[in-house]
């Protein structure tokens, strides 16, 4: 790899990114390696500490909404074709009917079992940063803390770069849409059918992942944007 210019070696060194699985970080760590050939530090496996904030001065925090971040999760483990997982999946043939059984007399105890075994359903942006939001939210005031939203992620993604490119002072490419989209579901996914939530699913969902819900209408309020 290239010798990295002194403007993007600091933004390097101070910029951390908080990856919440199936939001998102993959591609954007990819694309910004691909513009600059220069790797964003992130932490994916663990939460965000005081240790972080200490060392770090420019954050990137990815959201999904919990349902839209929970059909990903269902589907992409299908076509990781990921081991311990086939069980649940002979039994729940779709997200919505896993999401269904969250409230159903017969099958609620496996229900919770199979949503449990699915790491990136419990480990959601309440797990990553829920302990420390306040400290979040403060940073949002001092523009240190950067929200990525997976639901408009073209424009977002463009709206940090360009401050990252002039608080940084490095050369910033000129980019086509194609080049900065995030990731799309599966083609064999795509079918409303296969993404479809009835009420109750919802209904389920939005309790199970109520504390996800809560640190997004936290960030809603202090940004005045639909999070």
């Amino acid at each position: 790899m290239e010798k990295l210019s002194a403007q993007l070696e600091d933004f390097k060194n101070s910029t951390l990114l908080i990856h919440v699985g199936k939001c998102g970080g993959t591609n954007f760590v990819h694309k910004f390696s691909k513009f600059h050939k220069t790797k964003i530090n992130k932490i994916h496996a663990e939460r965000m500490g005081e240790q972080h904030i200490r060392r770090y001065s420019n954050f990137i925090l990815l959201t999904r909404d919990p349902m839209e971040r929970f059909i990903s999760i269902f589907y992409s483990y299908i076509e990781e074709n990921r081991q311990g997982l086939l069980q649940y999946y002979k039994y729940f043939n779709s997200p919505n009917h896993l999401a269904e059984a969250l409230s159903s007399n017969k099958n609620r105890k496996y229900a919770l079992e199979s949503m449990t075994k699915f790491p990136h359903i419990t480990k959601g942006i309440h797990w990553r940063v829920g302990h420390c939001i306040d400290t979040l939210l403060s940073l949002l005031k001092t523009h240190q803390l950067h929200i990525i939203r997976q639901e408009h992620y073209n424009n977002d993604f463009m709206k940090f770069y360009n401050y990252a490119a002039k608080k940084y002072n490095f050369k910033r490419k000129n980019l086509y849409l194609e080049e900065i989209e995030g990731y799309q579901s599966p083609s064999k996914f795509k079918n409303k059918k296969d993404r479809f939530l009835s009420s109750p699913a919802k209904s389920n969902l939005k309790e199970f992942f109520s504390d996800d819900y809560k640190i997004l209408s936290k960030l809603s309020n202090e940004t005045n944007e639909q999070i």
